[in-house]
């Protein structure tokens, strides 16, 4: 027998062999089965990835508020030290701690003996608040030793007399 195609052959297997067209129907459905089952697992890879990709995205938003949160706390911790810092150069306890500490030292800087001006706190107000009014936590400073002491405050620092 001489078949021209493909199809006649097809043909006499489906009309001769009647257990051909089960088994083609099986491979049909297990192909079918598979590429379902291909499907599944790449939607699911697909899934997964996704999944990653926006748990990365929320974690960096998240770094971000943080950092956010951060720089303005940061600021605002400043600004409140800052305010802090102000009200205690205008508080009557300091003006007399202040004038007690000049009459001490005789008017003179601790460190070089030029005339002082400046009431200077050994352990900052930062570190330990309750030593802001401690006359032996206070010396008396000239403007050049003072900026000594502080040399990463800018001059306008030094320039304004609280509370004098």
């Amino acid at each position: 027998m001489c078949y021209n195609t493909v199809v006649d052959l097809i043909k006499f297997m489906y009309v001769n062999y009647p257990n051909f067209r089960i088994r083609k129907e099986e491979i049909h459905k297990k192909q079918a089965e598979r590429r379902r089952e291909g499907r599944k697992k790449a939607t699911k890879k697909r899934r997964v990835k996704m999944a990653r990709i926006k748990q990365r995205e929320k974690i960096k938003k998240q770094k971000e508020i943080q950092t956010e949160k951060n720089k303005n706390q940061t600021e605002n911790e400043k600004q409140y030290s800052e305010q802090k810092q102000a009200d205690l150069y205008f508080d009557r306890r300091w003006r007399i701690v202040r004038r007690e500490v000049i009459k001490r030292d005789g008017g003179r800087c601790r460190l070089c003996g030029k005339r002082g001006i400046d009431v200077h706190h050994i352990i900052p107000i930062d570190i330990d608040p309750l030593l802001r009014f401690d006359k032996n936590n206070l010396i008396l400073l000239c403007l050049d030793c003072h900026r000594k002491q502080h040399p990463k405050l800018p001059l306008e620092f030094f320039l304004n007399r609280w509370g004098v």
